[in-house]
This record gives structure tokens, C-alpha cells and sequence, in this order.
């Protein structure tokens, strides 16, 4: 999904920011991130992603530039968790800020 559609979602309220979850490691994630999304790092969260998200939400992976996030979100799709990618990352997120 598109970063613009994502921010479009945010502004109309019919996405809670909470539901994205920030995949990065933490190290990366002191540069700057969504405010109000949630780190969970990649290795965590697949590790374990029951811990961490309700399939009965559907949550927004973002990472730096889309290819973690995507990897993410097919393995976790066919886990059947509701989950979509945000395309571009958290470096296209800051380009349209």
C-alpha cells in the first residue's frame, strides 16, 4: 500500500496509528519514526506473532525501505494474519511528509 494512501486513512480515522507496526531494529528506529506506531522488530515478531497482533485486526508493516516489511507481510499472510506492507517505507513516509 502506498504511503499516501496510509497517511489518507490516518487523516480520514478509519486507521488507528497503533496498528502499524515499525518492523526496524531499534537502532534504526532512533532515527525517526511514525508517531504512535509500534517497534517490533522483524525477528521478534516472527518469531512470535501471536504475542504480538490479533487476527482479528488488520495492522501496516512498515520498515526502512519496503523489502523487510514485504518479506513480513507474505509470511505472516500465510500464517493468515490481516496484514498489508507499506511500499517505500519509512524513507518514502519522510519524503511526503
Amino acid at each position: 500500500m502506498k504511503v499516501k494512501k496510509v497517511k489518507k486513512l490516518i487523516e480520514e480515522n478509519k486507521l488507528d496509528v497503533k496498528n502499524i507496526i515499525d518492523i526496524r531494529e531499534s537502532y534504526e528506529v532512533k532515527t525517526g519514526k511514525i508517531s504512535g506506531s509500534k517497534n517490533i522488530p522483524m525477528n521478534k515478531l516472527l518469531k512470535h506473532p501471536e504475542r504480538f497482533l490479533n487476527k482479528e485486526e488488520t495492522y501496516y508493516l512498515i520498515c526502512q525501505s519496503g523489502a523487510r516489511s514485504f518479506s513480513t507481510y507474505i509470511t505472516l499472510k500465510l500464517k493468515k494474519f490481516k496484514v498489508k506492507n507499506i511500499s517505500g517505507g519509512y524513507l518514502k513516509w519522510k519524503e511526503n511528509m
